[in-house]
């Protein structure tokens, strides 16, 4: 049984040469909304592809912008579409939070396929193919599990130390009289805590799709595996 590459992944926004500049133009693009979002999540596709190509060992270029924006701005709103049936399930009496609870979970294990598989195979058609998504989730479950984990402690990791910051820097500004030493302290707590917030998502997202590639690479592992199987066992009847 295939296993996930737990510590690469973790590393791997950190682990290559030149992720320090990739890392400033996410952190710059990041503060561009629409575009600049798309931009990001059209580069956090090709770095599910180089994974679901087991090809963890170079970052993915930024050519092609244009390309970037496209593919970004479709997997943002195909991913918004999927969460869209929360919204008015809160609403329905009783039951409402139930119904999102358990539509949110399945989002949770279906937006790894969503990404990797638009990642791989560039098609729009295949985000909207509920049967291929229905077996990939069947045969990958100890996998989505384990990185649905992965994320939420990631993302538990990346968002507490910002929010102290800016906590913090907010009750020293809020103090009465406070001297102008403290509001500057204040103020340079909260931005900074800004700045930590963003990379932390930006080191989250490559977590994201870098898990979702890698199990991706696993599915389809497999299914070579199996193939193989078929064919020497055809061989030998």
């Amino acid at each position: 049984m295939e296993k996930l590459n737990i510590r690469e992944v973790i590393t791997y926004p950190f682990r290559l040469d030149g992720w320090f500049s990739r890392f400033f133009i996410l952190f710059v693009l990041a503060l561009v909304p629409i575009l600049g979002w798309s931009v990001i999540a059209g580069y956090m596709l090709r770095v599910s592809k180089n994974w679901c190509d087991e090809n963890n060992k170079e970052y993915p270029s930024f050519s092609k912008i244009l390309d970037l924006l496209g593919k970004g701005f479709i997997i943002i709103i195909t991913l918004s579409i999927f969460l869209v049936p929360i919204y008015p399930a809160i609403m329905i009496p009783s039951a409402g939070i139930v119904i999102a609870d358990v539509w949110g979970l399945l989002f949770i294990f279906i937006s790894p396929y969503l990404v990797s598989k638009y990642a791989y195979s560039e098609h729009i058609e295949e985000l909207f193919n509920f049967s291929a998504m229905i077996k990939f989730v069947q045969e990958n479950t100890i996998y989505l599990v384990e990185a649905f984990f992965i994320n939420i402690i990631s993302l538990i990791v990346v968002v507490i130390p910002p929010f102290l910051l800016v906590y913090a820097g907010k009750m020293i500004i809020e103090i009465p009289k406070i001297g102008t030493i403290w509001h500057i302290i204040g103020w340079l707590s909260v931005c900074f805590g800004a700045v930590v917030a963003l990379v932390g998502l930006i080191y989250f997202a490559y977590l994201f799709f870098s898990l979702a590639g890698n199990i991706h690479w696993i599915s389809l592992h497999r299914t070579e595996s199996d193939e193989v199987q078929k064919t020497v066992a055809a061989r030998t009847t």
